[in-house]
């Protein structure tokens, strides 16, 4: 994967949030189960931070953050697979190489790209190619306008 300046930056600071190279980078706190069942048995149940460890997000934790996050923008809610499109999409209509696309998704080669977003290599193609090719001079300009319509 290939990743911009503002990515590093983004992971930078992350990384430099944890205490060994082996911590996970984005977690959330929750209760330890066992340390609290141990403090239950021998009454010692202590309220504080002592009985809340680090665990790495579950399949649904980002959903309810993802949530949080369009409310706040706006949006509509939109998932993580979501963003992975958007992503290709805008990739592929700057005019980013199907085999670079397809690596930024994780795959090996342009078919999958291909499939799913191919469509829009040939819009954004058939758009490059009138904005370069030059004007050859066989054809005279039409003069007959379009009508305007009211209203539309």
């Amino acid at each position: 994967m290939l990743v911009t300046d503002e990515m590093v930056a983004f992971f930078d600071k992350m990384v430099a949030k944890r205490h060994s190279p082996n911590d996970l980078i984005f977690t959330h706190q929750m209760v330890d189960k066992q340390t609290q069942a141990r403090d239950a048995e021998t009454k010692k149940f202590k309220a504080g931070s002592e009985n809340l460890i680090e665990v790495s997000w579950g399949d649904g934790y980002q959903r309810r953050l993802m949530i949080q996050a369009c409310k706040l923008a706006g949006l509509e809610y939109l998932t993580f697979h979501e963003l992975r499109h958007t992503t290709a999409t805008m990739l592929i209509n700057q005019g980013c190489p199907l085999m670079v696309v397809a690596q930024q998704l994780g795959h090996a080669d342009t078919r999958m790209v291909e499939k799913y977003y191919g469509h829009l290599t040939k819009s954004h193609a058939a758009a490059m190619l009138k904005a370069a090719m030059p004007t050859l001079g066989v054809v005279e300009p039409s003069k007959v306008e379009p009508l305007k319509i009211a209203g539309t």
